[in-house]
């Protein structure tokens, strides 16, 4: 299988760039941070995908890549469908990759595109506080839909600061969710 189509080469080297991401937020680098971090999740969804099967990743306006992917290759030259697609595509393989999933995702790889194709400079000012939550919450749900967790992916002593960023979040949610139906049960006159 050609690497750029393979689950196992997909998802290894997500986990090579989520791990330089981690190096350049421990050197307070987080600009270089969030674009490892970018990087990342598009090859863990590709992965997803290409677990399923390697066309749903072959760009399908390339026919080489469409023989790649059912493991005939006629060329060198492998092209895979743009994020945009990809993060479409993960909502139809399980409903938890949602439209806030989809949204994020989509957010962070038109910044990453604007960091590496313009002048730009999305990421500049972007604490890891503006998005982390939003985008470890995203790779938990890609990670079980292989059937997979943040110790295996990162290792376990990396998984710890994740775990407890999304731990955080879903508090947060429960708390909003709960506080919405208070809200609710008081303007209709419910105790």
């Amino acid at each position: 299988m050609n690497p750029a189509l393979s689950p196992d080469a997909l998802y290894a080297k997500s986990q090579l760039y989520v791990r330089r991401g981690f190096r350049a937020k421990g050197d307070d680098e987080f600009e270089e941070y969030q674009l490892w971090a970018s990087l990342a999740l598009e090859l863990m969804g590709k992965a997803v995908l290409a677990n399923v099967h390697p066309s749903l990743v072959a760009d399908p306006q390339h026919y080489e890549s469409l023989f790649a992917a059912c493991g005939r290759d006629l060329s060198p030259d492998v092209r895979t469908i743009t994020a945009k697609t990809l993060f479409i595509r993960l909502g139809h393989i399980d409903k938890a990759f949602d439209a806030r999933h989809q949204k994020f995702c989509e957010q962070i790889s038109l910044r990453r595109n604007a960091e590496l194709h313009s002048g730009e400079s999305p990421f500049s000012g972007m604490t890891p506080e503006l998005w982390e939550r939003e985008y470890w919450g995203a790779v938990v749900v890609l990670l079980k839909m292989q059937e997979e967790n943040l110790d295996a992916w990162l290792g376990v002593d990396d998984a710890k600061a994740p775990a407890a960023i999304v731990d955080k979040a879903n508090e947060a949610r429960k708390w909003a969710v709960g506080n919405r139906v208070r809200s609710a049960r008081e303007d209709f006159g419910f105790s």
